[in-house]
């Protein structure tokens, strides 16, 4: 929304001239004759307050009887004036709307005048009300609140901030009770009372009461909380105070907590008909809270009426409750527990909200009840005065400000603002030296720096001024002293000064220290006009001696450099410059494709890239493959060897051992080998998965040989349990194109509890290791691991490092129970929904994962993504995927690179634009190969397809005239016209033309021209129908005489 404000006078001027010639033509025919207005003014209500901060939308006024154009102008209290349909009511004070007119030559002017002030309390509807008051039918005749009559689909809003630090488990943020008018017969079933953020309404808080609808237990309600992402909750115990002894947890079922609450002012006591009473409405006050340090949700109820020494019982004749005896507190939800919600909450950000109420599923007109009490708002009073300042925010991490240096430029950090009735505000940035003295000076600004003249200190002053008025500063404090501070670089002395060409060099290690504030280090080799800028380290591909150079800049731009010589040396030899990446495991009789590596070759003419042979040698047998061919391994014994070496010019570069299992054997699957264990043997079973068994007391683990994609994966284990059982499993997901970027989940037994740690997040699940036996279903999506619903994202690798996610899309799986007893048993059920039972083949298609979504639906022009997709199998090692994609037509698709999308690349992502009707159609077959002559492959197809609609008209261009006027009974030729569209092709257009009378006949035109018998307008109109029933329409008028 754009509001064009302005103080110039020339406007303000013509503004008050046009007022004043609105107030004469109003005035003057009253005064001739007191004739009234020919037109009066109707419409929607200017109404004579408003909400300050609420977006005003300016009423829709016109001038009764005619058709006329209506501008509008908006003045501000302050005298700036807008013209928008929607603007903020940011000021308080008195503002004027004035509607103007033109009909029949003259000018009408209407203008009202409204207020605007920080009211606390409001609501939206003309049908709603809230009053302060002593409501009708209470106990207490002294008490007052606010009385709400709610309209369906309105809210009751506290507008006066809350503040969220002085909210606490104890202090209830808000109190009140529903207003009922006949007992048993309540206006509505659901009531909701949210918490909003009041600088992003985004982040919310919602509790939602539901009516208990049974009709013995109308006096009672369920309460439900959820934060904004997340779905209602409600945890059900019998035990005030606490959260112990949760016996139900019900999650977005209409139920949740017991209240008593009646939304139908029914006079029972749940369970309790001995105790009747004259009934009040505030007999069940509402009393919810809020705790910002927990996240917790509590209600202070009058549930479980106690003994009778706890009654005030002044008739002896009848009991009646005290209220206040019987409260006590009782957990309604815990938003951050990830048990409870699949993402947990993470409270308000601006530390101010917002209360508002609203009712749900009405069976009367309004909805009706009294708030007693709002934390830290006076509700007796209709107003209330904005004291609040605008929050200042400089984007800085630092405490105390960096020194600047005499006679240098020094970086003044941005600022944002925030006014909580006005919103983001306006920072200005000034620069003062000697700020607190009676003669300070002001310091100019440029580009955001400023230049320190002289030592000593200088002010940053941040001003911001909210809607009210209040203005806010802020003051950086910083200190210039005439010379900068000393910085030093101190490179390692451990470091390499002679390297052969191509060989990896890397940098030494170096630290800072001194400087004016945090000091940035970069580093580079160059020799001669060669310089690079690589992480780690540099490999030089030319001899002589390379400089390896450190430069440090700190805050202020004061700068060292410091360096080393490295001397390179030519090298006879050849490098290897890929990285080598081979299966954790292999498998007899499935293919491998060995990568595609080059060594580079460094003599006197440059780098030459040479290929590489690879030396495979198991079994007492020895071949020769070239980089990049396949080959089938055969093995006799399972877990045997398979030694792989690269080499180049007879040159060893890259040698390593991979072990090689056999899953078919006799044309019987072997999963079991699959299972490479330590300290542990395995045993299939057909009810408990794949059991593995502990040898020995200390460590036990496997690992799974086939990768599997990460993204959608779950696992099952069982973990038998029993009081000599593990403590601790740990989960670890390795990278199958990298085996040092791996993830852990780590399953711990504390305090009688399992626990699972990932990253910086635990959790307490309800199983133990040493009690019965429990399974663990654990998962990895969207780049985190998910437990019980839950995300946990690891944030660094096994090793310590960053985790940025795997680099290829697949995994290996392993587990290790670190004080495993001799005979402890865990098992595996299932990988990716593969259920290891007893079967001795393979019945399971191979899988597909979308990393991404499809489009179902565009029109013409649109360009299409396709997503990525992963495709494996838990048995099969080898799966392969062969797209299609087909226009409407027929044809293959090319993508917006010319790419024909027949059989290429699944695993990456593509685009192609939509240029024809009909439906594109997607096909992907996934297909396991063939490993051994026994197994017969399966085959998985999916297939998706993009529907293409038309919402454009055809397009009727007329290409011959039609006089303006003829004469009666002459001839009019009828209008020639070519019809287009996007889609339609001509032949299936469904084109006619009609010939409108005076009267208002309508005729066919089948003919080349027509004959007008009637005086007045005629009109001929061409209709055009497109295949998706688009309709285009051309109409030309012309006069008979």
């Amino acid at each position: 929304m754009k509001i064009t404000t302005t103080k110039n006078k020339t406007i303000m001027l013509a503004l008050v001239s046009l007022l004043l010639f609105c107030a004469v033509a109003a005035i003057l025919p009253a005064v001739a004759g007191e004739i009234a207005p020919k037109y009066k003014w109707t419409g929607e209500t200017v109404a004579d307050k408003y909400s300050y901060g609420q977006t005003f939308v300016v009423p829709d006024r016109q001038l009764d009887g005619v058709q006329a154009e209506v501008s509008h102008t908006l003045v501000f209290p302050d005298g700036t004036s807008s013209y928008a349909d929607e603007v903020r009511l940011g000021l308080s004070g008195e503002y004027k709307l004035t509607y103007t007119a033109k009909a029949d030559g003259k000018v009408y002017c209407e203008s009202h005048k409204f207020s605007v002030d920080c009211a606390t309390y409001s609501v939206k509807d003309k049908n709603s009300s809230a009053v302060y008051k002593t409501p009708d039918n209470v106990r207490n005749k002294d008490g007052k609140g606010v009385v709400v009559s709610l309209a369906q689909k309105d809210t009751f809003t506290i507008n006066q901030a809350i503040a969220v630090s002085n909210l606490t488990a104890d202090n209830y943020f808000v109190e009140g009770f529903v207003i009922n008018q006949t007992v048993g017969s309540g206006a509505f079933t659901r009531f909701i009372v949210t918490l909003t953020d009041f600088e992003n309404p985004d982040v919310y808080i919602k509790i939602i009461v539901n009516e208990r609808t049974s009709q013995d237990d109308k006096g009672v309600a369920f309460a439900a909380a959820c934060g904004n992402g997340q779905k209602p909750v409600g945890l059900e115990n019998y035990k005030p105070g606490t959260l112990d002894d949760i016996t139900e947890v019900h999650k977005n079922d209409g139920m949740g907590q017991w209240i008593n609450m009646p939304l139908r002012g029914q006079n029972t006591i749940v369970g309790s008909a001995k105790y009747t009473y004259d009934i009040y409405n505030d007999d069940y006050p509402f009393r919810f809270s809020y705790d910002p340090t927990t996240q917790q949700i509590w209600h202070a109820t009058n549930f479980n009426v106690p003994d009778d020494k706890n009654y005030n019982d002044p008739n002896p004749d009848k009991d009646k409750v005290r209220v206040d005896s019987t409260n006590f507190k009782k957990i309604v939800t815990d938003l951050d527990d990830s048990r409870y919600y699949d993402s947990v909450w993470s409270g308000f950000k601006s530390g101010y909200v917002k209360l508002s109420i609203t009712a749900e599923n009405y069976t009367a007109t309004h909805a009706q009840f009294c708030i007693t009490k709002v934390a830290g708002v006076d509700l007796s009073s209709s107003d209330f005065e904005v004291t609040e300042q605008p929050a200042i925010t400089v984007d800085t991490d630092y405490d105390v400000m960096p020194e600047a240096v005499v006679g240098k430029s020094y970086p003044v950090p941005s600022a944002s603002a925030y006014d909580l009735y006005g919103g983001k505000v306006d920072v200005t940035a000034n620069v003062w030296y000697n700020y607190t003295s009676d003669n300070k000076t002001s310091v100019s600004l440029v580009d955001g720096k400023f230049v320190a003249k002289y030592a000593g200190y200088y002010a940053i002053v941040y001003t911001a001024t909210g809607g009210s008025g209040i203005t806010a500063q802020k003051v950086l404090w910083v200190h210039a002293n005439a010379k900068a501070n000393p910085m030093t670089i101190d490179v390692s002395a451990d470091r390499v000064t002679s390297a052969k060409a191509g060989e990896l060099v890397p940098y030494a290690a170096a630290t800072t220290s001194g400087g004016n504030g945090n000091i940035q280090l970069s580093v580079y080799a160059k020799s001669g006009d060669i310089t690079l800028r690589t992480d780690g380290g540099f490999r030089p591909e030319k001899t002589g001696t390379w400089q390896v150079v450190y430069t440090a800049v700190d805050y202020v731009g004061n700068s060292k450099t410091v360096s080393y010589d490295v001397t390179v040396t030519a090298n006879a030899a050849p490098v290897l410059v890929d990285d080598i990446t081979l299966p954790q495991m292999f498998v007899s009789e499935a293919s491998f494709t060995l990568p595609q590596v080059y060594a580079n070759k460094y003599d006197n003419d440059g780098v030459h890239k040479l290929p590489c042979t690879v030396r495979v040698e198991y079994g007492g047998k020895t071949e020769i493959f070239d980089s990049g061919e396949s080959f089938v391994p055969k093995i006799a014994v399972n877990g045997e060897t398979i030694k792989v070496t690269y080499l180049c010019e007879g040159t060893e570069l890259f040698s390593r051992d991979v072990p090689c299992v056999i899953i078919y054997e006799e044309g019987y699957l072997k999963y079991e080998n699959y299972f490479v264990a330590t300290n542990a043997s395995g045993e299939k079973s057909s009810n408990d998965g794949y059991v593995l068994t502990a040898a020995s007391d200390g460590k036990m683990s496997f690992t799974y040989a086939n990768a599997v994609v990460a993204e959608q994966s779950g696992f099952v284990f069982r973990c038998f349990g029993g009081a000599d059982s593990y403590t601790r499993a740990v989960v670890t997901l390795t990278d199958a194109a990298n085996s040092d970027n791996a993830v852990q989940a780590v399953f711990r037994q504390e305090s009688g509890k399992m626990w699972l740690f990932v990253g910086d997040k635990s959790y307490r699940t309800d199983y133990s290791f040493v009690g019965d036996a429990f399974d663990i279903s654990l998962g990895f999506e969207n780049g985190a691991f998910v437990y019980d619903g839950a995300a946990f994202v690891p944030v660094e690798t096994a090793n310590g490092g960053k985790f940025d996610g795997f680099t290829s899309d697949k995994v290996y799986l392993s587990v290790e129970l670190t004080d495993a007893k001799a005979g402890n048993k865990f098992s595996v059920m299932s990988i990716r929904k593969y259920k290891f039972e007893g079967q001795d083949e393979d019945l399971v298609r191979p899988y597909i994962v979308i990393n991404g979504e499809v489009a179902s639906i565009g029109k013409l022009g649109d360009i299409i993504h396709m997503p990525s997709i992963s495709v494996g199998d838990v048995i099969c090692p080898n799966v392969t995927v062969f797209m299609q994609v087909f226009a409407p037509d027929g044809s293959f698709v090319k993508d917006v690179n010319g790419v024909e999308l027949n059989g290429c690349d699944a695993g990456i992502e593509y685009d192609f634009v939509i240029e024809q009707s009909g439906a594109y159609k997607v096909v992907y077959t996934v297909r396991e190969e063939e490993l051994f002559l026994y197994v017969a492959p399966f085959e998985n197809p999916w297939t998706y397809e993009v529907a293409v609609y038309d919402s454009v008209e055809p397009t009727i261009t007329v290409t011959s005239s039609v006089p303006g006027t003829v004469g009666l009974g002459e001839k009019v030729l009828v209008p020639e016209f070519t019809v287009t569209d996007d889609f339609t092709s001509s032949d299936n257009l469904t084109v006619y033309m009609y010939l409108t009378t005076p009267t208002g006949q309508k005729q066919l035109v089948t003919r080349q021209a027509v004959v007008c018998k009637q005086k007045g307008t005629y009109k001929f109109t061409i209709t055009a129908i497109d295949e998706a029933g688009n309709i285009g329409t051309k109409t030309i008028y012309f006069e008979v005489v």
